[in-house]
């Protein structure tokens, strides 16, 4: 009995001391498994949706990432083709997309002042006019004989059909000393800019790209280049349009919105690189169709991530719209122009 008792005795001792060793070896592995990287959940894949306006040119970024690259680690981008900037904001406001490129930023602020709450946008990157370069021009045509602004005296010049392109095109012509004849400075065709200058009926044309190379392929005249930035605000870069992105979205997926960054910032790196790769997207019907003559000749918008500088030039920029009268009231740009990382 005593043999059998001290047996039954050691075995359950043996027993105990294997369960104790197995839970104490399943807790620091657990622990362990825990604490390394490599062992936790993925962060799930968010899809942003992004509004764009395939033809325009005021933000060629989305059709850069269609091209090359719309899918990351924790985001992928889901491009909606819209066909006017209302069309966009409407769609933006209705959640129905996440974020939205190259936006005219009168029409941005506008949406600010009209929104029934708090303005839940920011600005991802900005198209900035810069002095002497870009993709913001006016050229006249070569039947006008004009080759520098104060030739424009008299003549008929057409702004792109936008409330902030026509208002700028008679500041410009101001500060160079032209007198403004209001009936004189008119508005374009967005279906076809230079329509007017094949006519005669305008002597030149204020706008973005392609309007400008579409210009110079039939022979037009680049008289300024950067004209909002050189007469207007001192040589700094000048924000024209902003790409925003909603801030529930930011709220909610902080590491998709990184990483769409990070996308952003591939697709500048490869319109700095390959400039010419991406001017010839918009020789593709999706895009536009452009001629190869006209292709070539395209200035790519200069994008800039929300900055100080240029965040100082959109709180002046807010305060001559409503000096003018193009805003009914101020809004805070600040707001808007916010660093994101």
């Amino acid at each position: 009995m005593t043999n059998s008792f001290q047996l039954r005795l050691f075995v359950g001792w043996i027993c105990a001391a294997l369960l104790t060793f197995a839970l104490v070896c399943g807790c620091s592995n657990e622990e362990s498994r825990q604490g390394d990287p490599s062992t936790k959940p993925a962060v799930p894949m968010a899809t942003l949706r992004l509004a764009y306006r395939p033809r325009a040119l005021t933000d060629v970024t989305p059709v850069v990432l269609a091209e090359t690259t719309s899918i990351g680690k924790t985001v992928r981008i889901q491009l909606i083709p819209v066909a006017t900037a209302q069309e966009g904001f409407a769609r933006l406001n209705a959640g129905e997309a996440d974020a939205l490129a190259g936006m005219p930023l009168e029409a941005t602020f506008a949406q600010m002042t009209s929104a029934s709450g708090a303005f839940k946008y920011r600005a991802y990157a900005a198209s900035v006019d810069t002095k002497g370069a870009g993709w913001v021009a006016i050229v006249a045509s070569k039947e006008s004989g004009a080759t520098k602004i104060t030739d424009l005296a008299d003549k008929t010049v057409a702004s792109l059909p936008t409330d902030q392109a026509n208002w700028l095109l008679r500041r410009i012509l101001k500060k160079s000393g032209v007198a403004v004849d209001p009936m004189k400075v008119v508005r374009y065709s967005p279906v076809n800019p230079i329509a007017g200058l094949r006519s005669g009926e305008h002597a030149a044309i204020f706008g973005p790209e392609p309007g400008n190379a579409m210009a110079i392929a039939e022979g037009g005249v680049v008289i300024a280049r950067g004209p909002i930035s050189e007469l207007l605000y001192g040589g700094r870069p000048v924000p024209i349009t902003a790409s925003l992105v909603s801030e529930e979205f930011v709220k909610q997926h902080p590491e998709a919105f990184r990483e769409f960054l990070d996308l952003i910032d591939g697709a500048l790196e490869v319109v700095n690189k390959n400039p010419e790769q991406v001017r010839g997207y918009f020789g593709r019907e999706k895009y536009g169709g452009l001629s190869g003559e006209v292709v070539k000749r395209i200035e790519l918008p200069n994008m800039l991530r929300p900055t100080p500088e240029v965040a100082a030039v959109a709180r002046e920029f807010v305060a001559d719209l409503v000096a003018d009268g193009l805003l009914k009231q101020a809004v805070d740009s600040d707001r808007l122009f916010l660093a994101d990382k």
